[in-house]
């Protein structure tokens, strides 16, 4: 049977397809071109989010482990409440080159309003101005900056969780082995990875998806090149800091959530790291989202399908 789009995410999308206007397609390689329209085309989005009117938002400086650069960590706490014990510190997507903290300003909102959980969201550095391993260094020194001010925000440090989604679903995932290989402690509670970029050798074409992608294999090739070097991607000798499916061995990491769309090109790169922490006997929940592209909730937040999702990770949240 042939792949078929969920319905309701079409119907979703038509009311923002006169503003985002038709796709454009950039050759591999043109990561700046590709900023530009996925940042547009992001903002736009954001725009038709619902507006949360609950959350207070400020920013903290950490520094830079790798240069001692100062970088921005950014604070999201329900109002009117006591601060969560738990916390979740958040890497945004962008393939690695692109998008930014405000730009996901009612994403973080919104997990924090629906969770009660207070959120950091680093705004680490990325490629090509600072390729790997500037992005995960960055994002690791905004995990140790709020391990180590847990007191003062009222964090139980054993409740500190990592998350990203797409690209920053791969700085998550290479932070968790960071701090598995740097023995942090307390030891990460959780790490949540929502449609990860997280493996360099993902160079299959799967025409089939093509009237779907929202993220194009060329895209991805792109993302990989920018980020750890055209000469590298796809070789024997990439860290798994950058691309976490390179990690040897799961043991000791993190309890893992992770959920990705069906027709996501990262679908199965997600199933197979999903599947290690299984049989590794380390606590998993998977969840796949059929008929669904790539960071489809981002741009259709209405469709039921994007209220389960968010509704799984909320609830995977305020379970650490």
């Amino acid at each position: 049977m042939p792949l078929s789009i969920d319905p309701e995410f079409v119907a979703g999308l038509e009311s923002l397809l006169p503003v985002l206007g038709d796709p454009v397609t950039f050759p591999p390689g043109d990561v700046l071109s590709r900023r530009a329209n996925v940042n547009r085309r992001w903002a736009l989005a954001m725009e038709t989010w619902p507006v949360i009117d609950d959350v207070e938002h400020s920013i903290h400086t950490s520094r830079s482990s790798i240069d001692g650069a100062e970088i921005a960590t950014h604070r999201y706490v329900k109002a009117g409440s006591s601060p969560s014990k738990s916390a979740v510190v958040y890497t945004h997507g962008g393939g690695y080159f692109c998008l930014n903290v405000p730009l996901y300003h009612n994403v973080l909102q919104t997990y924090v309003s629906q969770s009660g959980v207070q959120f950091f969201a680093v705004e680490y550095r990325f490629a090509p101005e600072h390729p790997f391993p500037t992005p995960v260094e960055d994002s690791y020194s905004g995990l140790l900056w709020v391990n180590q001010h847990a007191s003062a925000f009222g964090i139980d440090p054993t409740r500190i969780a990592i998350m990203g989604d797409s690209a920053g679903g791969g700085v998550a995932a290479g932070v968790a082995i960071m701090a598995r290989d740097r023995e942090l402690s307390p030891p990460l509670a959780k790490q949540l990875i929502i449609g990860g970029m997280i493996d360099d050798r993902n160079v299959s074409r799967w025409e089939a998806l093509t009237p779907f992608a929202t993220w194009a294999p060329d895209d991805n090739l792109t993302g990989w090149w920018t980020y750890i070097g055209r000469d590298k991607a796809g070789k024997d000798d990439v860290s798994p800091y950058a691309a976490a499916s390179r990690v040897e061995s799961v043991q000791g990491l993190a309890p893992l959530y992770l959920d990705v769309p069906g027709l996501d090109i990262f679908r199965d790169e997600n199933i197979r790291y999903a599947q290690r922490f299984a049989a590794a006997d380390i606590a998993t929940e998977l969840h796949l989202y059929p008929s669904l592209p790539h960071s489809f909730e981002a741009f259709t937040p209405q469709i039921q399908a994007a209220k389960v999702a968010m509704a799984n990770r909320v609830r995977a949240i305020q379970l650490l």
